[in-house]
Formats: C-alpha cells, structure tokens, sequence
C-alpha cells in the first residue's frame, strides 16, 4: 500500500509539471495575455495587388502572424489607397498599405477623399519601396528623358494619377515638352511588356520592386536598360513632387546594367488606425521584427524591410504610439524622431492628429 501511495504521488506531481511545461510554450501564452484588454478580437486587412505581386502575400502573412501569435482573428478584403482609407475611416478597415502619395491625401482628407475628410491613420511597419522605372530597348535610340521627343511612351497603371505627376515632372527637369511625344496608357503592365517587345512602344514606364521578372525575362531576350536619373534631377524632381523618393537598382541587377540605376520611387507602408490600442500595435509591431525569419518568408522583397526604416516615413506619415514604443526599445526612435513626429502631427488637420 505504501509503495502504491508513493507511486501514485509521484505521478500526479510529474503530471502536473508536464502540465505546467506545456503550458510555457503555447504560442501566443507569455506576458502579453495580460495587457489584451480592449484588443479587438477580430480585424481588417485591406490586401492590394495579386498574389504574384509582393503585397498581397506580405500582408496575408501579416494576418496569419496575428492569428497565430496574438489570438485575433482576421480578415482579408480587396481594397487600395483611397478605397482602403475610406474603409478604415469607417472603422471597417484596421491595416492597410498606403503609397507615400496617397498617405497625405488620406490624412489630409484631400484629392479623391476630400468628401470624406482626414483619416487618423498611423504608420506601424516599413517599407516596400516601388520606383517607376522607365525602361526601353537599344533599338529605340533613346538614351536620357530629353530623347522622348516623336517617341511613343507607355505608362500606367490607367486608373492612377502618379504615372502622369511623375512623367509630367521628368518633362520639367529635364527639359522636353510632355506634348511633343505620344503618350499611351496600360491597364495590365503585361500590355507593356508586350508592346515594347513588339515595337509599338519606344520606352515603357512600370512600377514595382526590383527585381522585376517581366524586366528580368525582357532584358535578357532583349538588349535594353532603365533610365537612369542622376542626383541633381532627381533632387529637382522631389522639389516638384515632395511624396517622391529615390530608388537605387545595385548594378548586375538586370543584363547589361553595370552600374548602378537609381530611379524615382514611392514608398509603401502598413497603417493602422490612431484608435486601436497602443499594447496591440505594440504587440503587432514586436511580432513582425522578433519572428522576422518566418515573415521574410512570404515574399522576397520582405526581406528588405529594417526597422531603420522609421525614419524614412515619419516625415510623411505619424507613427502609432504603440509602434514607437517598440522601436524606442530596439533604438530605432531617437529624440530627433519625436521632432519629426510632432512636425508631421502639427503638418495634419486636428480630426487626424
């Protein structure tokens, strides 16, 4: 009887410390549980472009992190720019991924949603870049911008505004008159592709992140290049167009550019609205970077994301008190960022701040 006592006991301790072990590494069990008051138990990812392009599999993955190590549900629905932020504004929307152009119309309430007003949107993970790279073939002759004059341009996508600032802009500094050359639109940058290819266009305008396979598959078929802006253009550019940034294509990139290309880019960034509670971005924020070897996974331009980064987006967009709280941690954010902060928060009407 006693041994059966001693072996009964036993077996209930060893019970219990398996128990207790097993419960240390449920994902998504750790201190947080204890600041969840107020998270959502469900919310909204706005997704853009197809899931060949790298946003929709980036904030897909985004959705499946939340699920998997914060216990919020999530859903995903089609929506871009100015529809996503129309979205958010109704509370509809949690995340979604503006371009460095569309974020000041968003918070402004100003262009497409000036019926709709200023959104308090908040930056909390950065940043894709996407530049627009002009690219044409040897057998065009065109060499700089100022050789588009009698040249058919094809740019795009038709229902966005930028391609037309941007070309409108390069026309300025560098020089030539937009009307002495044809401009045509593309719906599907496929369409682009194959024109130039097929000769009906002498240089093509495409937005994306390098590498590019369609650039790739074109420049290895046929002899070309991406028009290259040197810094003084393009510091003339930003003056013109304030939402622009650089892009730099390191040489070898592409066949037959040896050396390094830079273009004219607009950065992409994931939002969130002013609202949601600072321990959940905080939350979001840390799961993206401290798991960044699962998240790098989902596209190959993720893993180009740094946490340096803020300061590349915190003159456009303010960040979300719970994000900065992340990166003052990790040493991202610096007292000259708080500056900035302010100088962005007092740049927005007071229903945004």
């Amino acid at each position: 009887m006693f041994t059966k006592k001693i072996s009964v006991h036993w077996l209930l301790v060893f019970v219990l410390i398996v128990s207790l072990g097993m419960g240390c590494f449920t994902p998504g069990v750790s201190a947080q549980t204890l600041s969840k008051e107020g998270w959502p138990k469900k919310i909204t990812i706005a997704v853009v472009g197809g899931e060949t392009g790298p946003s929709y599999p980036i904030l897909a993955g985004i959705g499946r992190m939340i699920e998997k190590y914060l216990g919020t549900s999530v859903n995903l629905t089609s929506a871009a720019g100015h529809d996503a932020s129309n979205l958010m504004n109704k509370g509809q929307v949690h995340i979604m991924a503006p371009t460095s152009q569309s974020i000041l119309d968003i918070l402004n309430g100003t262009g497409p949603v000036k019926d709709l007003g200023p959104t308090p949107a908040r930056a909390w993970l950065q940043a894709q870049i996407f530049g627009f790279d002009y690219i044409t073939l040897d057998k065009s002759g065109i060499k700089s911008f100022s050789d588009f004059k009698g040249k058919i341009v094809c740019i795009g996508p038709s229902a966005t505004t930028s391609p037309d600032k941007v070309l409108n802009a390069l026309g300025t500094v560098y020089g030539f008159d937009i009307k002495s050359a044809r401009v045509v639109k593309w719906d599907r940058p496929t369409e682009a592709y194959d024109g130039l290819k097929a000769g009906r266009f002498d240089v093509i305008q495409v937005q994306g992140i390098y590498p590019s396979a369609p650039t790739t598959e074109l420049l290895l078929s046929s002899p070309g290049r991406i028009l290259h802006v040197d810094d003084d253009h393009m510091a003339r550019l930003k003056k013109q167009l304030p939402w622009l940034i650089q892009q730099i294509i390191p040489a070898g990139t592409y066949k037959g550019s040896d050396k390094d290309t830079q273009t004219p880019a607009v950065a992409m960034f994931l939002v969130t609205h002013r609202d949601l509670p600072d321990s959940f971005v905080y939350a979001m924020t840390k799961m993206v970077w401290e798991h960044f070897d699962e998240f790098s996974t989902y596209h190959p331009a993720a893993k180009r994301f740094k946490a340096a980064d803020v300061a590349k987006i915190v003159d456009l967009s303010p960040y979300h008190t719970g994000a900065i709280k992340y990166y003052r941690e990790i040493g991202a954010w610096t007292k000259e960022m708080d500056q900035r902060q302010a100088a962005t928060l007092a740049s927005i009407p007071p229903s945004a701040r």
